[in-house]
């Protein structure tokens, strides 16, 4: 990882333990601060309700969406969808995983788009069509989405 890169994911983990202890600050910012993604999404949410009849569920805060098969995970703000005939197991991970992404959205805002999203996505079918072994976490918006997700998951689970 270069040197910002282990700023973000410093930043990003910050972030990911900030909003911990203060989820509504996440809501707050995911719909102002990070509005853009969210209202993207918003469309992608309606669409796949209507299209797929898919019903949503929660995953922590997160709207969760679970459709289609053969597919990672997309996060769009307060809004996540995943594969739906998955393992269970890899499940819960693309959940922790697009939920660390929306603490990346909560901290960048409208420039999320730009330096996690769609460098996320592209390398995500660059490394799934090329069937490449390269670590998925390499990179500091993947890591960071992964470790921070993760985190957050857990520690709620102890709180529960």
């Amino acid at each position: 990882m270069t040197k910002a890169g282990r700023f973000m994911y410093s930043m990003t983990m910050k972030a990911e333990s900030f909003f911990e202890k203060k989820e509504w600050l996440w809501w707050i910012l995911n719909l102002t601060w990070g509005f853009a993604l969210t209202f993207i999404s918003a469309f992608i949410a309606l669409f796949v309700r209507i299209a797929f009849k898919c019903k949503p569920s929660r995953f922590h805060q997160e709207i969760c969406f679970k459709f289609g098969s053969n597919w990672g995970g997309l996060e769009g703000g307060i809004f996540i969808f995943v594969a739906g005939n998955v393992p269970d197991d890899f499940c819960l991970h693309t959940k922790q995983h697009e939920l660390g992404h929306s603490f990346q959205n909560a901290l960048l805002g409208p420039f999320c788009i730009l330096l996690s999203t769609i460098p996320s996505i592209i390398r995500y079918w660059i490394l799934r069509l090329t069937k490449s072994s390269k670590d998925y976490d390499a990179v500091w918006f993947e890591k960071s989405a992964t470790d921070a997700g993760k985190a957050y998951d857990e520690h709620c689970k102890k709180d529960n």
